[in-house]
């Protein structure tokens, strides 16, 4: 349990669009909420740098603009129902990021 004087500081949720991520993102704000300190929440979203051959663009597995675009905006819409959840104290910041990329992370 964290007193009400001290807290974390950031944390990080990994977040896909299922249940679960929503769960632990709602969680991540929850206990960000219990402290009085400076709290920063990440949300991160991941597009992963190859799809599977029946999903790909025959450019060996690799994930096409339009599909990348189609993930980038679900993905905001999953942070901004996670937002809209965030308790407003002045004490909690949110960092929202999409990061795609040629390599696996």
């Amino acid at each position: 349990m964290l007193s009400s004087k001290k807290g974390l500081k950031k944390i990080l949720v990994a977040i896909d669009g299922s249940e679960a991520s929503i769960h632990a993102a709602n969680y991540a704000s929850d206990i960000a909420a219990r402290g009085d300190s400076c709290c920063t929440l990440y949300f991160l979203h991941i597009i992963p740098p190859k799809m599977p051959a029946a999903q790909s663009s025959g450019y060996f597995g690799a994930v096409p603009i339009d599909y990348q675009k189609e993930i980038r905006q679900k993905a905001y819409e999953w942070f901004d129902r996670i937002s809209a959840k965030v308790p407003k104290k002045d004490h909690i910041h949110m960092i929202k990021k999409v990061i795609s990329t040629g390599t696996s992370i």
